[in-house]
């Protein structure tokens, strides 16, 4: 694998990541989420918003 390979992989995946980031913002945008009062599946899933969002912005 060539650097340029590598670079373009590590792209394709934060690609991803940011795709996947987007659709959970989505959901947990939704009319109706209230998230002081959350059930575990909505606080788990903002978890994850966060930790996606840390992880690419410590990329970029």
């Amino acid at each position: 694998m060539t650097s340029h390979e590598a670079q373009d992989q590590i792209s394709a995946a934060m690609e991803q990541l940011k795709a996947l980031r987007d659709a959970i913002g989505a959901q947990l945008a939704k009319p109706g989420v209230d998230m002081a009062s959350c059930d575990g599946e909505t606080h788990r899933l903002s978890d994850l918003h966060d930790r996606l969002a840390r992880a690419i912005q410590a990329y970029y």
